[in-house]
């Protein structure tokens, strides 16, 4: 092909997925205006909405531990003995009432038993009183955890309240953060990390994780930032000791993070600072493997299934699930701790070092597109593809990435204009039928075509070859024979797929 030709090609490359990708992009929860690149954790409008809030404060008085407490176990002793009244089973033991959870009746949040949080916790987040707030927040937390573990939360209803309740403390300690004091800030992401790190919430990784992020906010300042780093400290030491006491190594543990440097690798000498010299297992928003590997599940599932705190503290399956959890999810809060201290190349380097774990190079992929770096983004690509051609790419609805880091691929090639690939890559699609609802391989290629589409035909009935040797109908190839009117070829074809006559009828006759 002559240069004329070639240039006429990249002129005329369509655009429709790059533009796709980009408009989600920029509308991604991962595009903070707050940090230089994309971010896991963080989400732009927990400080949007606390900045709206701002107003909505001041210096009213908190209620004391004793009245939080009482406010909060009413409405839930209300609704434990209204089912005492109707399961066969229950039994009262030492003024406690106890009854399997199978026996139980679905819990419902309009059942108002968690009405005492609301109170308390709206309480708090009026008040200016950071240190008082932010101590009976996580009253809150700690106390609605171990109700809901312990009601028969078959459709979600009270992990959905975990999660908004977690979302509304990470609101107004972003608040906090650029308001407080610093060293009032400080202690009050104390008080939310010291419930993180307590016994219950150990075997809920993501519920402390959730809270622990909470910390984001402040490292954004930097009068506030070791504050951030300590608290990641001393999530990493605690559940180090966890491990100790369930008798956890690191191969047990399984995940990605590995070694025990724990913070000081997430944030050089800020974490050194910050850590004092405590060490921990490390490894993000995702739900237990989810993070990890290739097996890609929910990665942002803050609060994985809520099982009975107290039955499971034993379990050593259990221990070893949270402490895996907690190995894989930490990865998310290093490199958001990394992009919120404007340690922006580290960040980008945690990634692109951490690119086995499916939420990482996802997020990777938006760093490098943002910054229209596709040179770079091409061969990562294709190294992707070639060393792990199965990774999920949880980050992106599966309609805007239907082949996986071949759509990325293609992504890339748009951008850079290179339409003889995006032919070739258009008419393996079609041969090989990788995807048999794609509609769009042979619409592509035709765009890119235009007066060679004949050609691009006799390529693909050359490289199909009527489906000789092939096990399966090519559904794809189907509707490019009805669509061109290609009667020869579809009477080869159904010679080797009668099944097939019925759909390619209207070119046997």
């Amino acid at each position: 092909m002559d240069d004329i030709a070639q240039m006429h090609i990249e002129a005329c490359t369509p655009m429709l997925e790059y533009d796709e990708f980009m408009m989600f992009l920029r509308h991604s929860w991962m595009v903070s205006p707050d940090f230089d690149g994309p971010t896991l954790l963080w989400n732009a409008d927990i400080g949007e909405k606390s900045r709206q809030s701002d107003t909505e404060r001041g210096d009213t008085p908190v209620v004391d531990d004793h009245s939080a407490e009482r406010m909060i176990t009413t409405p839930m002793q209300w609704y434990m003995d209204s089912l005492a009244a109707i399961v066969p089973t229950a039994q009262h033991v030492d003024d406690m009432i106890q009854m399997p959870i199978n026996d139980m009746p679905t819990f419902r949040i309009s059942s108002m038993a968690l009405a005492g949080v609301d109170a308390v916790a709206g309480n708090a987040m009026m008040s200016t009183r950071w240190v008082e707030s932010a101590h009976n927040l996580g009253t809150c937390v700690a106390m609605a955890t171990k109700f809901v573990a312990n009601v028969a939360d078959r459709d979600g209803e009270g992990y959905d309240y975990l999660d908004d309740l977690v979302t509304r403390i990470r609101v107004y300690m972003s608040s906090a953060a650029r308001n407080a004091e610093p060293s009032v800030g400080g202690q009050a992401l104390r008080e939310i990390v010291d419930v993180a790190c307590n016994e219950d919430l150990r075997l809920n990784t993501m519920l402390m994780i959730g809270l622990l992020s909470c910390g984001l906010s402040f490292a954004h300042w930097d009068d506030s930032r070791t504050y951030a780093y300590d608290a990641l400290g001393k999530a990493l030491s605690t559940m180090s000791e966890f491990a100790r006491h369930n008798g956890i190594s690191s191969s047990d543990a399984g995940g990605t993070g590995g070694g025990t440097d724990g913070a000081k690798g997430a944030g050089g000498s800020h974490a050194s600072g910050a850590n004092g010299g405590a060490t921990g297992t490390d490894s993000g928003n995702g739900g237990g493997d989810a993070a990890g590997g290739d097996d890609a599940v929910d990665d942002f599932d803050y609060l994985d299934d809520l099982d009975d705190l107290d039955d499971t503290k034993e379990d050593p399956e259990t221990a070893q699930a949270a402490h895996r959890q907690f190995r894989n999810a930490v990865l998310f809060l290093r490199h958001d701790l990394m992009r919120a201290s404007g340690d922006v190349d580290e960040a980008d380097q945690f990634l692109l070092d951490h690119r086995d774990v499916p939420a990482m190079a996802s997020a990777y992929i938006c760093r490098l597109a943002i910054q229209d770096r596709w040179e770079e983004l091409l061969p990562f690509a294709d190294a992707m593809k070639r060393d792990h051609p199965d990774q999920k790419l949880p980050l992106y609805p599966r309609e805007l990435v239907p082949y996986g880091w071949d759509s990325v691929r293609e992504i890339a090639m748009e951008a850079l204009g290179m339409g003889l690939d995006l032919r070739d890559m258009y008419r393996e699609r079609i041969v090989e039928a990788y995807e048999p609802t794609d509609t769009l391989a042979a619409l592509h290629l035709k765009m890119l075509s235009h007066r060679s589409w004949p050609d691009q035909l006799e390529q693909i009935v050359n490289a199909y070859d009527d489906g000789n040797g092939r096990y399966a109908r090519n559904t794809i190839y189907e509707r490019l024979m009805l669509i061109e009117g290609m009667r020869d070829e579809a009477r080869r074809y159904c010679s080797n797929f009668p099944e097939a006559r019925e759909d390619l009828a209207p070119l046997l006759d």
